[in-house]
């Protein structure tokens, strides 16, 4: 199936060649590398629940706690469907320098990008990568790489295996699993890990 949807982006766009990769597939992370507190949040652009969780908690996660220099934020992507792969790819493609932005689009527009058809739903990215600095150029170059894209989803496996992940969201706070949907909940565990690190 992921090579069908490969041979799909090959038809559907014609692109210049580079000579290095222009996917950034390397794990992206927000925030201080020094911060006390860590937060890992497995996600899928494709998830309901995980738009939910994008809206309730990871935003106001991002401006109370990121921003100001206390949790270091990771996302690790769990992909459902190909579709979830281009989305990603969409957020890795350049410099990465709008990742925080598209990744939330993304989340909270899904049904601006998830289509019927594979074909609407490249455009539907392509569409949103224009919309925050990609060239056309450096869309179909990112989409075109299924090394890549193979390599994206290879290192999910192996995190999702080895963090134990059966669902999304899930969130780890400094080594310990959350499975909640809950703002505070997920509030009060990081409150509790910035007093002991103080302490």
């Amino acid at each position: 199936m992921f090579q069908a949807f490969v041979g799909i982006i090959f038809s559907l766009f014609v692109f210049q060649a580079f000579s290095s990769s222009s996917v950034n597939t390397g794990e992206i992370s927000l925030g201080q590398s020094d911060a006390p507190v860590e937060v890992v949040i497995y996600a899928s652009y494709m998830c309901p629940s995980c738009q939910k969780f994008q809206k309730r908690v990871v935003s106001d996660l991002i401006s109370q706690y990121v921003d100001i220099g206390k949790v270091r934020l990771i996302r690790r992507e769990s992909y459902m469907h190909t579709y979830g792969v281009w989305a990603s790819v969409i957020t890795r493609c350049g410099d990465t320098s709008n990742y925080p932005v598209i990744s939330n689009q993304l989340f909270r527009k899904q049904d601006d990008w998830i289509k019927d058809s594979p074909e609407e739903t490249l455009m539907a990215l392509e569409k949103i990568g224009l919309a925050n600095g990609l060239t056309s150029d450096q869309i179909k170059l990112c989409l075109s790489e299924a090394s890549n894209m193979e390599k994206l989803i290879e290192q999910s496996l192996q995190n999702k295996k080895a963090d134990d992940i059966n669902a999304v969201p899930t969130t780890i706070i400094n080594g310990s699993k959350l499975v909640t949907m809950s703002r505070a909940e997920v509030f009060a565990f990081i409150e509790k890990e910035l007093k002991e690190k103080a302490e």
